[in-house]
């Protein structure tokens, strides 16, 4: 009769739970790159980013082939024979989105985590657009390309906070009217 290994059981159920967190993690918590192309006009856009064309209509949201360090990128709109803003951007974020009308894009700032005085945090800091006080770790970019945000415009805030030793702030990118009705359903 042979003995029982249990070293090497112990070495097996350890090699399995370390599978299994890789995959909960792969599966669940890890962000892929996601590079996007959003257009806020009334017109259909035409969108090379390196050697792909993206043709994008008004109010879409366009996801684009993964891309590496480096991206060439031109647009104009449907039907116009000459190309706007070639410009060459570095790609140094897993996430991205190309604002090629330059319209104003919100990025709000939540605390994640525990250890945050929400409210004093909230007070504290301000910013006034069109007249109207927004409370809050806000950043309004109409940059050609913006990178700032951890949520994009396909995703939403968890509605709970995993209890966490990471003192961050999670950001989110809104379209200007998505952030006015996100403000006022949660903090008017």
């Amino acid at each position: 009769m042979k003995q029982k290994n249990y070293s090497l059981i112990g070495f097996l159920i350890a090699l399995a739970c370390c599978v299994l967190a890789i995959w909960v993690y792969i599966q669940f918590i890890n962000k892929n790159p996601e590079y996007l192309i959003d257009n806020q006009t009334n017109q259909v856009l035409e969108m090379q980013v390196n050697d792909n064309t993206y043709t994008v209509a008004p109010g879409q949201l366009v996801t684009t082939d993964r891309l590496s360090r480096q991206a060439t990128v031109r647009w104009r709109t449907q039907g116009s024979e000459q190309w706007q803003d070639e410009q060459n951007i570095a790609i140094e974020h897993k996430r991205g989105m190309f604002n090629p009308a330059r319209k104003p894009y919100f990025i709000y700032a939540l605390p994640y985590g525990p250890g945050h005085n929400i409210d004093s945090i909230f007070r504290s800091q301000k910013t006034v657009y069109n007249g109207k006080t927004y409370y809050g770790n806000l950043k309004i970019d109409s940059s050609f390309y913006i990178t700032d945000y951890y949520y994009s415009l396909t995703e939403s805030f968890p509605k709970v906070t995993k209890a966490s030793e990471n003192p961050e702030f999670r950001t989110k990118i809104f379209r200007e009217d998505e952030f006015r009705q996100f403000y006022f359903q949660h903090f008017e």
